[in-house]
């Protein structure tokens, strides 16, 4: 008989399905948002004199990438109308995406000499920038939840929403390493450090092939999205195979501390692997599906974008799966069985060599898709972050319990959660000190974290897997 779905089910089904809507409402959009701010701004650069209200913001139907903006002008006679069209440098993800390479005013070209006294005088110029703002009355957008907050609410919900994508990236990490820990009774240092490659495996894939595919627009840049997630996620998951191959099979029967000197050694062979592969610098990319979309509205509005959308509805539907993998497959009933029992396992014929080296490559394979992820969500990847946000992502497991694979994913999302508002509402010098002194003081006080279950520990004596028994 099949049970029926739980409270929690059904509330994180209904969670990917309204972000869902919003990455689709955002993605679909063909307008490029940044590139139609732009050209907004420039529309008081043209009219000096009286209020100014924009009527319209729409990508340009007759420019491969062009912006439209009409207007009104309310200089105390009778309204006039007017129509500025900007022609941009490319798409979505071009390197010239925001640079402007012609305006209609009115119907008539702007000329070269003024065109590039506008950009180096008026739009690289804050303060005529923001002269020109207090003169616009801008187009409001209906908030997509249908309601309004005061300002000091709103501010704080869009917090919220902001440390949605932060929370994820913690909770993937922090259940890659439960599920190895879980498994083997180590912890394994590297896996910031196998974030970064999916980083570096999703900006190069952004780079090899992306401007092509976006040229296809919102739907064009989706399809960048998904498959350069795919590619960082099948990296790492190589990554993490070959690993546990070369590195940790051969220490299945040593000791805590040769894992935990192998698994250092490892994250500083990594870091500067791809620091020789991929050079010192950082990499950059052009971020993607990042036009807001207002959820509420009010005197301080309330915006998601697609791509934090996606990130959101993705770690609710990929941990999920893991989650219930965890319970109701082969797989995820012998991971359950070698973490309580390896002997017992073994004796009723577990292949436990099989089950370890599936769970080194999912749990990169997470680790990996965080990175990817992190690397479309700021456009950046670099070979040093690895580190710290391995750090933290460890004590984001150990909070939740490091032992237990939901308890680690709560973890992950209270630490994203901390960073940011602590970031929004106190000085950011100070978060990562006391956020992790905090942590310090909870676990002398609750060393199991908030869900973990104690047990003893093992060293040598406990081979929780091992290569197959010689015959």
């Amino acid at each position: 008989m099949r049970r029926a779905p739980s409270a929690v089910g059904r509330a994180l089904a209904g969670l990917a399905a309204l972000l869902a809507v919003v990455a689709a409402l955002a993605a679909c959009s063909a307008l490029d948002r940044e590139q139609a701010e732009l050209c907004r701004a420039t529309v008081p650069a043209f009219e000096p004199d009286g209020r100014l209200v924009i009527d319209a913001l729409s990508a340009d139907p007759l420019l491969a990438h062009g912006i439209r903006v009409d207007y009104t002008v309310e200089d105390g006679g009778e309204p006039r109308e007017g129509v500025v069209r900007c022609a941009f440098g490319g798409g979505r993800l071009a390197g010239d995406r925001m640079q402007l390479r012609g305006i209609e005013v009115n119907g008539e070209p702007v000329p070269p000499a003024r065109l590039l006294f506008l950009s180096r005088f008026w739009l690289a110029v804050p303060d005529a920038v923001a002269a020109g703002e207090r003169r616009l009355a801008g187009v409001t957008e209906e908030p997509l939840l249908g309601f309004d907050l005061p300002a000091r609410p709103a501010y704080y919900v869009q917090q919220g929403v902001n440390a949605l994508p932060t929370a994820a990236f913690y909770a993937f990490l922090a259940v890659a390493y439960a599920l190895v820990y879980g498994l083997v009774n180590r912890i394994n240092l590297a896996f910031g450090e196998i974030a970064v490659v999916g980083s570096y495996a999703a900006v190069a894939a952004v780079s090899t092939f992306g401007a092509t595919v976006a040229a296809g627009g919102a739907v064009g840049a989706a399809v960048v999205v998904a498959v350069t997630l795919v590619a960082a996620f099948a990296h790492a998951a190589l990554v993490g195979a070959v690993i546990g191959e070369a590195v940790f099979r051969p220490l299945a029967r040593a000791g805590h501390r040769s894992f935990l000197i192998a698994t250092i050694g490892l994250s500083i062979v990594l870091t500067e692997a791809m620091r020789l592969w991929a050079g010192s610098r950082d990499r950059w990319i052009q971020q993607v599906l990042n036009e807001p979309t207002v959820l509420i509205g009010g005197p301080f509005e309330v915006t998601m974008t697609a791509m934090q959308a996606v990130e959101t509805a993705g770690a609710v539907v990929v941990l999920g799966v893991v989650l219930w993998a965890a319970t109701r497959t082969a797989f995820g009933r012998a991971w359950r069985a070698i973490a309580d029992d390896p002997p017992m396992a073994r004796l009723l014929g577990v292949d436990t060599a099989r089950v370890a080296g599936l769970t080194f490559a999912l749990s990169a394979a997470l680790a990996g898709l965080a990175g990817g992820m992190v690397a479309l969500h700021y456009g950046h990847a670099s070979y040093g972050a690895g580190t710290i946000v391995g750090l933290k992502a460890l004590a984001a497991a150990l909070l939740g319990g490091i032992g237990s694979l939901p308890g680690a994913a709560v973890g992950g999302v209270l630490i994203g959660f901390a960073e940011v508002f602590w970031s929004a509402t106190l000085p950011v010098e100070w978060r990562d000190v006391v956020i992790l002194a905090a942590l310090v003081v909870f676990l002398v006080l609750r060393p199991e974290g908030l869900f973990g279950v104690g047990r003893p520990a093992a060293d040598t004596a406990d081979v929780r897997w091992a290569a197959r028994e010689e015959e």
